[in-house]
């Protein structure tokens, strides 16, 4: 039987990790299965790429919710 898992989801995770990419298992990660991203991890990227941010605040007021 042909699933998502065994047929996209695999492929995908191979493609990735073949190309450098670290995969993480979901339950593993420091989020709420609701959050979209890992606040931290997306935190420091952002810092990283834009370092003028650091010392934003984090939150944006009314961001979320939209």
């Amino acid at each position: 039987m042909f699933t998502e898992a065994n047929t996209v989801e695999q492929m995908v995770l191979d493609a990735c990790v073949s190309n450098g990419w670290t995969y993480a298992a979901g339950p593993t990660l420091s989020r709420q299965a609701s959050d979209v991203f890992v606040e931290s991890s997306l935190r420091q990227a952002l810092i990283k790429l834009n370092p003028e941010i650091a010392g934003l605040p984090m939150s944006c007021g009314g961001c979320r919710g939209y």
